[in-house]
């Protein structure tokens, strides 16, 4: 987290809808991480795989970040994979 933190008042993250500064993609993930930690209810996912499925935006990232914080694995889920 310290490599974030030292730019984070820079844009990390710039798509079709919004600039991302580091600060801003840190404190979103970081949010997420404890809704996902608080909705297993777990302090710890203890390398847990968890699915993502969300478009190839800012969610993706703010997704995977998140579920690095708490400890898990994320596996991705693709909207093009057939069902």
């Amino acid at each position: 987290y310290s490599a974030l933190s030292q730019r984070s008042n820079k844009i990390f993250l710039h798509d079709k809808y919004s600039k991302f500064t580091y600060e801003k993609i840190l404190d979103l993930s970081q949010k997420l991480s404890i809704e996902i930690q608080n909705s297993m209810k777990k302090t710890n996912l203890e390398s847990e795989k968890i699915g993502v499925y969300c478009s190839n935006t800012y969610t993706y990232l703010i997704s995977i970040l998140a579920i690095w914080m708490a400890n898990g694995v994320p596996f991705c889920l693709s909207k093009q994979y057939p069902p």
